[in-house]
């Protein structure tokens, strides 16, 4: 289950601000193709994850994709090959990445980790996961004021400025807001799931 991303971080995250939406315009798209001079497509790689729910995801961005003459190849990357070919990388100028799917989850609840690992200018690997190798000064400028503060409406004020800038800057399509399912038997306690889908189990018990 998932709801459409109305922000390039969640609703649930501090500081969330609504930035807007990525309505289907099939017409609009087709003429920002031809405006960029790409009328007629291209080809590119999509690079994803090796399991079920990355490549289904994958697949249908391929599908979504062919309707504007994109013709994506979907790549699955085993772990090892994905630190090599994107988070090992030195350099922008080595990156070979084109397309990237993937998903993110802010555990400390806080913006600053919803947006400056993926977002900031300094934050290209190996450093850290903006494999956009998106900068922007004003996000930055943003990023930085907000960290630069332990004042709760500034920073509300600055992720706000972050947020609706990235958004129009659209480093990323951002997709959508998973909603994580759990399920337990009735005789066990203490065990929580945490928004990255782990669990918390140091107090897990079972009904004598």
């Amino acid at each position: 289950m998932c709801s459409p991303a109305d922000s390039i971080i969640p609703e649930l995250l501090a500081f969330h601000v609504t930035a807007g939406d990525y309505a289907f315009d099939l017409d609009k798209a087709r003429a920002l193709m031809s405006e960029a001079g790409l009328a007629d497509g291209f080809e590119t790689e999509l690079w994803a994850a090796s399991n079920t729910e990355s490549l289904r995801a994958a697949q249908f961005i391929q599908q979504q994709l062919a309707q504007i003459k994109v013709k994506v190849t979907v790549v699955p990357l085993e772990a090892g090959v994905a630190a090599q070919r994107i988070w090992s990388v030195e350099k922008p100028e080595d990156a070979t990445v084109q397309m990237y799917y993937g998903g993110w989850s802010a555990s400390t609840g806080d913006a600053d980790w919803g947006i400056r690992p993926l977002l900031y200018g300094e934050s290209f690997p190996p450093a850290m996961f903006n494999t956009a190798y998106f900068k922007d000064d004003a996000v930055d400028a943003a990023i930085a004021g907000a960290i630069g503060t332990a004042d709760p409406e500034k920073r509300a004020a600055f992720y706000a400025e972050a947020q609706k800038l990235a958004w129009a800057g659209a480093p990323w399509i951002f997709l959508g807001v998973p909603k994580n399912i759990a399920a337990r038997t009735k005789d066990l306690s203490g065990v929580y799931m945490l928004p990255d889908r782990g669990f918390l189990l140091e107090d897990a018990a079972f009904a004598q």
